[in-house]
């Protein structure tokens, strides 16, 4: 029992380890500019650095001001602003707290996002474990096979190119998707096992979510939806679920309440109501850009930076970055899943078609264009985002390429199935490995990311000088 004990602790601990590893080599060069450099682009809005300035305020305002870390009278001086529905990342702004004692803030920086992007993939690795394994007597009695289908999912996730998208526009917040997969994986642990421990989880997991990104609350919700919508009746429309359901609202509101009531005192103020779309007629994703690697692709992509000139002057091909490139491997494999697997899989072949139209914003976009000429008839194609739109809350969410994160769950975990299969097949270790080697490299390569843009982010050393003359001034 020992035995087998460590040997899963190790196993365990070499995934992190390979999850790791490769997310210090499909951001290169970042490695080799680890404390003086952060991922960005600085011809872009430089979003980056604010990530940067949240994690000194926090301490900042904590530890030096004693004030609310949630308000600052430093912008917009003497009034102040609220800092209540900013995008802060208040999970790496209070892992960074002892953290910034000793590192400076880009090394900081750097290793939460790598931090994030490793476990993307390892909360991905154990949810399909455990869904191959529930789901199938021969993935319970071997362990080879369905350990690198699901380290092959957790690759979906993890290193998909959205990821590597929003890290180089200084997106910090998408970048840290980590806690979804866990949430995930308890979730739908709490809809097929009794307990209070799979709910109490779930609920930690999603506030810790809700901590790095506070619209990532639409996507829980969506998963639990539909994730319990197809566990049957049986399972979800009885007392004992309630119960556990129940179970997981509490936790978060124990855990999340002193984030949540000020969220959604502000949420109740008629001043911050959202005006039209907010961008939401942009910042979506065109129906070719599924297939369509990203700029940042190394052999398959365009100058990124031109890329991002040309969508500023409207003249690129889409009307935004194209953020979500699902991969023709990827792609392939979620529909041999949802196809193959039907039974097992359908709450994530509808998890996945459910995001992957959301992410398609309020109109459809093919090739660039939203509006179709029909022998003369000019015409637009609504779409389901529309509806969120008029959801109060809900609407806050106003970038419809988010639900990238949700979409390439879901198509991680059609593609840990596919993997299975195809793994399963091979008696000798050596062949499997090597046909799991193959399917990793494929799918890493088609999301290849390298170089990604870097932006310096030292102090100049004017700023020092300025720092030693006398008195308050600005």
């Amino acid at each position: 029992m020992a035995r087998l004990l460590q040997k899963g602790v190790l196993t365990h601990l070499l995934v992190i380890a390979l999850y790791a590893v490769l997310s210090l080599i499909l951001t290169y060069p970042l490695i080799t500019h680890f404390n003086t450099h952060v991922m960005g682009t600085d011809i872009w809005a430089f979003d980056e650095y604010t990530f940067i300035w949240n994690m000194w305020w926090f301490k900042h305002s904590t530890l030096d001001l004693h004030s609310n870390p949630l308000y600052s009278s430093h912008i917009f001086y003497p009034l102040g602003i609220s800092l209540v529905l900013y995008t802060y990342n208040l999970f790496n702004a209070l892992t960074s707290l002892p953290l910034q004692a000793f590192l400076g803030l880009p090394t900081i920086a750097n290793l939460l996002n790598i931090f994030a992007l490793t476990f993307s993939g390892y909360g991905t690795y154990l949810l399909l474990r455990y869904l191959l394994a529930s789901d199938d007597a021969e993935a319970r009695e071997t362990t080879l096979a369905p350990t690198a289908a699901a380290f092959i999912g957790g690759l979906v996730y993890a290193f998909g190119s959205f990821h590597f998208v929003y890290a180089a526009l200084g997106h910090y917040d998408m970048v840290g998707t980590q806690w979804i997969p866990f949430y995930t994986l308890f979730m739908v642990k709490t809809v097929r096992e009794p307990g209070w421990r799979n709910p109490i989880l779930a609920g930690v997991f999603a506030s810790l979510a809700l901590l790095g990104e506070m619209i990532f609350g639409v996507f829980l919700a969506f998963l639990t939806i539909i994730v319990a919508g197809f566990a049957g009746r049986r399972r979800v429309l009885n007392l004992e679920f309630g119960k556990r359901f129940g179970l997981i609202l509490v936790t978060v509101l124990v855990t999340y309440f002193w984030v949540g009531i000020p969220i959604l005192g502000e949420f109740l103020n008629t001043e911050y109501a959202l005006e039209g779309w907010g961008h939401s007629e942009r910042l979506l994703v065109d129906l070719f850009g599924f297939t369509k690697p990203t700029a940042l692709h190394p052999l398959f992509g365009t100058d990124w930076t031109e890329e991002l000139t040309m969508v500023r002057e409207g003249t690129a091909r889409f009307v935004d970055v194209n953020t979500v490139f699902l991969g023709w491997v990827v792609l392939i494999m979620a529909l041999w899943a949802a196809v193959r697997y039907w039974t097992r899989t359908k709450a994530w072949a509808v998890g996945a078609l459910t995001s992957a139209v959301l992410a398609m914003g309020p109109l459809l976009h093919i090739n660039g264009r939203s509006t179709f000429d029909l022998d003369g008839l000019l015409v637009n194609v609504p779409l389901p985002f529309i509806v969120l739109h008029y959801i109060p809350i809900v609407r806050a969410n106003r970038v419809p390429n988010r639900f990238s994160a949700m979409l390439m769950l879901c198509l991680a975990v059609l593609v840990g199935f596919t993997a299975m299969a195809i793994l399963r097949r091979f008696n000798r270790r050596d062949v499997l490995l090597g046909a799991g080697g193959l399917l990793a490299l494929l799918i890493v390569f088609e999301h290849l990311a390298v170089p990604m843009p870097l932006t310096e982010a030292r102090v100049p050393d004017w700023y020092y000088s300025l720092a030693e003359e006398p008195g308050d001034f600005a």
